[in-house]
């Protein structure tokens, strides 16, 4: 569907001059091209395509203001389309497998069914509405009911949750120190991490029961001085966890990246 509102920008665009002609028939062949990738589940290549829509947008200079707001639109689509796929491209469906199968590949009866049950839950006449987020529960629910994988993503849920009680039970009884930092110079990280380490050496009494925990976004990855910066970061709270950590305690936490997984 998504998909489908790039054809209809495009199928609108009314070029005018030679270029916008070319700029459209160009950006016709690139949609028909993502349309085949995703009909096959290729996320690479269909990322490509989209890359390559992005940039003809951007260099195509526009010789009518229509033309231009036609291109406007299609860039913001299409950068929709890259979010999503950046979100759900692990679960993008193989349609033309399926389909040489013999296996179904509509799902208008499963969206049929989301949208009547949250038409009816959500709708004001309702005595008692849902809110939002508890549409979003129910929708997830059936979709696992779907799938067949219900008892699956509960097991997971329950183990999850088990880790976050286990975790949250470790670091009640600690004392946590959070920072929270680009991963820049002018942010004395280093600076902090000596500072702490200072604070183990000199008060005992500290360790076992304080942790630092120190989230670093990473910045200007392109510059080489940056890339020294994280790698001294990681040596640096390394040390601290190899001198004073024991079995059931790490010193610091540290992350650099953006996904923010601790280590």
């Amino acid at each position: 569907m998504r998909v489908r509102y790039l054809e209809q920008i495009v199928a609108g665009t009314r070029a005018v001059t030679e270029t916008e002609k070319a700029a459209k028939s160009t950006l016709v062949a690139r949609i028909k091209k993502l349309r085949w990738c995703f009909w096959h589940a290729n996320v690479q290549k269909a990322e490509s395509r989209m890359r390559e829509i992005l940039l003809i947008c951007r260099i195509v200079v526009p010789e009518t203001s229509r033309f231009g707001e036609s291109l406007a639109q299609l860039d913001f689509r299409t950068r929709e389309l890259v979010a999503y796929v950046e979100c759900n491209g692990g679960a993008t469906i193989p349609y033309g497998s399926r389909h040489r199968d013999g296996r179904s590949i509509s799902t208008a009866m499963a969206e049929s069914a989301v949208n009547q049950v949250l038409n009816h839950r959500m709708c004001k006449r309702q005595q008692v509405r849902w809110s939002p987020r508890g549409a979003h529960q129910l929708a997830q629910v059936r979709c696992a009911v779907v799938n067949g994988d219900l008892s699956e993503r509960l097991a997971l849920f329950r183990q999850r949750m088990n880790e976050l009680l286990a975790v949250r039970e470790e670091y009640l009884r600690r004392r946590l120190l959070l920072g929270v930092d680009r991963l820049d110079y002018s942010k004395g990280l280093p600076q902090r991490i000596h500072a702490f380490r200072e604070l183990l050496a000199q008060y005992p009494e500290n360790r076992s029961s304080a942790t630092l925990i120190q989230i670093a976004s990473p910045s200007r990855e392109a510059v080489g001085a940056y890339d020294d910066l994280r790698r001294q970061m990681d040596s640096l709270c390394g040390a601290i966890n190899g001198d004073y950590g024991e079995l059931d305690w790490m010193p610091v936490l540290h992350s650099a990246g953006r996904g923010h997984n601790l280590a």
